[in-house]
């Protein structure tokens, strides 16, 4: 492994919630939020409903969810449905500094 590769691998294990910046949250916490409600607005497109109904025609463990829908799906087809979902409507995320110019 690359020292590179090390040093990112080591922060990511190492890194505690505690650790992290009050404004790096904050801004993780938008950040998601913005997704979660892209993927909302995306569940009656027609595009969200193919990617619902790819991802329960896959079949495999009911493991993991997709987001705004009941029942659970394989973990690769929940990523691959919550990703489509949230990319679907083509919103950029906005970023913490753009967020407070819409705010202002």
């Amino acid at each position: 492994m690359s020292n590179l590769t090390q040093e990112l691998a080591s922060f990511a294990v190492d890194t505690k919630y505690e650790d992290l910046p009050v404004s790096v949250v904050h801004e993780a916490k938008l950040l998601l939020l913005d997704s979660i409600g892209c993927a909302l607005a995306a569940i009656t497109t027609d595009k969200g409903k193919m990617s619902l109904a790819l991802a329960r025609r896959l079949g495999g463990p009911p493991e993991s969810s997709i987001i705004g829908m009941g029942g659970k799906v394989s973990c690769s087809s929940a990523a691959l449905a919550n990703g489509e979902l949230i990319c679907t409507l083509d919103f950029d995320v906005l970023t913490a500094g753009t967020y407070r110019q819409v705010l202002e």
